[in-house]
């Protein structure tokens, strides 16, 4: 992106905004994070249904404050000389979403972008009150680049992750992707194009998976077209993954979640492993047992024998389990706002 260019998305950005001097901590760390994402990509989702006042004088550069702008070109003159001297590394590399809701979902309008589905937020600015009174929150997704194995006559990815060499460093980051049999993975994330497990799932949906590593075994070389690892048709692949824990049983802080929720307790599933072919849909092999204590209630799951599924409602893909209990009996309840009484059955566990 051009320097002027960046200057005019940036004053359209942090331009309307009513920063104080508390605020000040947000040019020195939080801005320069965004004003170097947006000079290596100017792919920012902002808010699709925007009223008519903005486009009012209202929002009109000139009613930026002189002090204000003089901030920006400030980031941006900083912005482009750090560049100039070392080019942005690929893990310093992040794509911005502006929304004007507090609660992320791809269910919420003007929330979490479809792209973003499944994806973890690096780091969230604000909320900052605009001009006009609303309140405004920039989320930082960090791009990483990822190996693709592709099976044939598709354009995408059956599966998108990083992988390590006995270096331990991974082969992602501007490096040519690498012909094996055999990749070790990196602690990170493995996405999974949905509809290799169900038909239901539409073919451009991703299921996403935290990994503290795992292998990705194939029967034979993958052709490598440009940089795609393309399966052949009769070729195997055994995957087996190490699932990191869910960050909501890592100790995260209670002050985020009421006192019944604070005192829920899973352990999610640390085991998966599946195969499929080059042209054939996925076998779960296995899934590790999980559990889960709610309302003083506590439950087991075991894999069920079922093929997974896809809610387009919840748009999830669902692994079946079986749960050791049929009916939600709560037994312990802190919350002063509502009491649960009597109990439900259990239709399905997934």
């Amino acid at each position: 992106m051009e320097k002027d260019q960046l200057s005019a998305l940036l004053s359209e950005l942090l331009g309307h905004l009513q920063l104080s001097p508390k605020d000040e901590s947000l040019w020195k760390d939080d801005f320069p994070v965004l004003a170097r994402s947006l000079l290596t990509s100017s792919d920012i989702t902002q808010p699709r249904n925007s009223f008519s006042f903005e486009q009012s004088q209202l929002f009109a550069k000139e009613t930026i404050p002189p002090a204000q702008m003089e901030k920006i070109r400030e980031l941006v003159d900083k912005t482009v000389a750090k560049e100039e001297v070392k080019k942005v590394e690929s893990t310093d590399r992040f794509r911005a979403v502006v929304r004007d809701v507090p609660v992320r979902s791809t269910q919420i309008v003007n929330s979490t972008p479809r792209w973003a589905a499944g994806a973890k937020v690096d780091k969230t600015i604000g909320p900052i009150t605009q001009v006009d009174g609303r309140e405004v929150l920039i989320d930082l997704y960090r791009v990483i680049r990822l190996v693709g194995l592709y099976q044939q006559n598709n354009p995408l990815p059956v599966l998108l992750f990083q992988a390590t060499f006995q270096s331990l460093q991974p082969i992602v980051s501007g490096q040519s992707v690498s012909v094996a049999k055999e990749y070790n993975l990196a602690k990170g994330s493995i996405w999974i194009r949905a509809d290799l497990f169900t038909a239901q799932a539409p073919s451009t949906r991703y299921a996403g998976l935290k990994v503290s590593g795992g292998k990705i075994q194939l029967s034979q070389n993958p052709v490598l077209q440009g940089e795609k690892l393309v399966l052949g048709a009769q070729t195997g692949v055994q995957v087996s993954l190490n699932l990191s824990p869910s960050e909501r049983n890592q100790g995260s802080p209670s002050k985020k979640y009421g006192k019944d929720g604070a005192d829920i307790q899973a352990d999610t599933p640390d085991r998966l492993e599946f195969s499929f072919s080059g042209t054939s849909k996925a076998q779960i092999t296995t899934l590790s047992d999980s559990r889960l204590r709610m309302y003083g209630q506590k439950f087991s799951f075991s894999r069920k024998n079922a093929a997974p599924t896809y809610s387009g409602q919840l748009s999830r893909l669902l692994f079946p389990l079986i749960s050791d209990q049929n009916q939600l009996a709560p037994q312990k309840q802190k919350s002063p706002l509502i009491t649960l009484n009597e109990s439900t059955s259990l239709k399905n566990a997934s």
